[in-house]
């Protein structure tokens, strides 16, 4: 009935608080690589970012577009060395890479089936990956997996 607040912790590995911020952005999603390259997906006043941080600092920003009703990043899987899917809860799915050239970002396009089709305000999609040269994505709606070509990657200016 009253309304949501969101807190962000950074942690050390002992898990002690190092900093606190209350309020937005409100984080959705975080995973880290291998390599330690933190990534984090956030509303930042209605629009959806995914961040990489690195040893503390912010690498990249890949700005993910309007948070619509009832979305949010539901997943993030890798995506080769460097990389993520992102999986929104809208069925829209991006993928993100540090490349050597640049940070990169593109959408993936899905055709769904037509009894697939979420009812108006909500959405399907669970996950998406990448494996070989597809996307795939998992849907509420019975065993669906739909696939897409691996979109080529559009590299991004960095801030």
């Amino acid at each position: 009935e009253g309304g949501v607040s969101y807190a962000r912790l950074r942690l050390a590995p002992d898990g002690t608080i190092l900093e606190r911020d209350d309020g937005p952005p409100e984080l959705q999603f975080v995973w880290f690589d291998p390599s330690g390259t933190g990534w984090f997906a956030e509303d930042r006043g209605g629009e959806l970012c995914l961040f990489a941080r690195r040893g503390g600092n912010e690498v990249a920003s890949f700005p993910l577009g309007p948070r619509g009703s009832l979305d949010f990043v539901q997943d993030l899987k890798p995506f080769g060395e460097r990389g993520v899917v992102a999986g929104l809860w809208s069925g829209r799915v991006f993928v993100a890479s540090l490349e050597e050239d640049g940070p990169s970002l593109s959408s993936v396009r899905f055709e769904r089936p037509s009894e697939c089709v979420p009812p108006s305000g909500r959405s399907l999609l669970y996950t998406a990956t990448a494996y070989g040269h597809r996307v795939y994505a998992t849907l509420f709606c019975g065993a669906t997996v739909l696939g897409a070509p691996l979109p080529p990657l559009s590299f991004i200016p960095v801030d």
